[in-house]
């Protein structure tokens, strides 16, 4: 004996879906056994034997609770001004003191090797911030925390928007002379400068974490001139973009530190020094003004340390972060002396600020 039965899953996330034609009513007899799938409504139909539907059912169950499953992704983003003595990277090696163990990984398999690109560290993050600094001078950029859905992809922006301008130009004779006109028309455009970088968790039946990711880091090498001769004198400068750009497959067990290295850049810094007053002097000034160019070697790390959550919440595998939540009295329900308040205002309290 044969059932019918429907399952309702989650809504669809796709709001097109194929058209499942007509179905046989329940109580026919149809030795045929079928499964559609109706995207729009997030229904299931299933025509099956009994165990069968057991079978479906359990599938349904494990996939949903797989789906609920998060991650909890910690990113550092260091940059290292290199000294003189580690213009070829950071060595990594020096990374793996007592308490933390490290695991080179890519294509270059010398184990004495100057900045792999990825390597796998145990440990405490700061601990190794703080060797950083033994290879030169240490910039933290951002140190995001987010939580991922198995499965689906965040994205981490780190970015300046550069803005320049289109320069629409059109010229008008004045008569029988010329002499003309230039009329110039300018619309802003940017263009997003930093590092962007996707990242897609999933989670294995025993734990283990495979992260997909992809950063792009761009900056700018310089700026064109745009060549369109219409603009005749107007100046018009466009920004050149420089994008290095890493896409790799990790799998880490939680609590383990990914890191990837070697995305190194010559910057060119500018410093300029004059004597008061003597260095304003026209012409003069310039005797008593010093102009130096130095390029300092920087690599870009990043830090990644996934966590698996098991219970989202503050009451679950959030509870460390309570303590950074306003307690009950961080906001006042009493009356302000020398105030009037509203029934079920919400008050702030006032603090004096010193002259």
């Amino acid at each position: 004996r044969r059932r019918c039965e429907h399952i309702r899953l989650a809504e669809s996330r796709h709001p097109r879906g194929a058209d499942t034609g007509p179905s046989a009513p329940c109580g026919e007899s149809d030795p045929a056994e079928f499964v559609m799938i109706n995207r729009e409504t997030g229904i299931l139909m299933v025509r099956a034997s009994s165990l069968q539907h057991d079978a479906v059912a359990e599938f349904i169950t494990l996939v949903q609770s797989s789906a609920r499953r998060q991650v909890m992704i910690e990113a550092t983003i260091v940059e290292v001004s290199l000294n003189d003595g580690y213009k070829q990277g950071i060595d990594w090696t020096r990374l793996g003191t007592p308490g933390g163990t490290l695991r080179p990984r890519g294509a270059d398999t010398d184990a004495s090797a100057l900045s792999p690109t990825l390597s796998y560290l145990s440990g405490k993050l700061d601990i190794k911030l703080d060797l950083l600094e033994s290879f030169g001078t240490v910039k933290v950029l951002s140190s995001p925390r987010l939580s991922v859905l198995n499965n689906q992809t965040a994205m981490l922006k780190v970015v300046e928007e550069v803005v320049y301008f289109l320069v629409d130009a059109s010229t008008t004779a004045y008569g029988d002379s010329d002499r003309e006109k230039i009329t110039a028309t300018t619309t802003p455009q940017s263009v997003s400068v930093g590092m962007v970088m996707a990242l897609t968790p999933q989670i294995s039946a025993n734990g283990e974490i495979t992260l997909n990711i992809r950063p792009t880091i761009s900056s700018i090498s310089g700026f064109r001139d745009d060549p369109n001769p219409s603009l005749g004198a107007i100046p018009n400068r466009v920004p050149q973009i420089r994008t290095r750009e890493i896409e790799s497959v990790l799998r880490l067990a939680s609590g383990e530190i990914a890191v990837l290295g070697g995305l190194m850049e010559d910057k060119l810094d500018f410093d300029t020094g004059r004597i008061p007053l003597l260095g304003t002097i026209p012409v003069l000034g310039e005797l008593f003004t010093r102009r130096e160019n130095a390029t300092r070697r920087t690599e870009l790390i990043i830090f990644l340390r996934p966590l698996l959550i098991d219970r989202p919440g503050i009451g679950g595998d959030f509870a460390a972060y309570g303590e950074q939540l306003p307690t009950r009295d961080f906001f006042r329900t009493d009356t302000i002396p020398g105030t009037r308040n509203f029934p079920g205002e919400l008050l702030i309290e006032r603090v004096p600020v010193s002259p």
